[in-house]
């Protein structure tokens, strides 16, 4: 699977918004609520930021049909009936 170079760092971005936010929502049961605040936030944040540069991106190219050369299909030739 090749991933262009561009989408490669959103993905990122996602990857550590949702891990910032993930973390963020853990500490807020502590006593340090105010930095868990300020983490879930910025984790929603950089998740929104992230999804919006992904799909800007654009639609991944499509792959190319890949048929194996000795394919059963290559091998076998069917006759034609004739029509009526």
């Amino acid at each position: 699977m090749l991933i262009k170079s561009h989408a490669y760092s959103e993905r990122r971005l996602l990857a550590a918004g949702a891990t910032l936010t993930v973390f963020g929502i853990a500490m807020s049961t502590g006593e340090a609520a105010s930095l868990a605040s300020v983490l879930t936030i910025g984790g929603l944040l950089s998740l929104i930021v992230g999804l919006h540069r992904f799909g800007r991106t654009g639609p991944d190219q499509p792959a190319p049909a890949e048929q194996p050369a000795n394919s059963r299909r290559t091998q076998i030739k069917r006759k034609r009936r004739p029509r009526a």
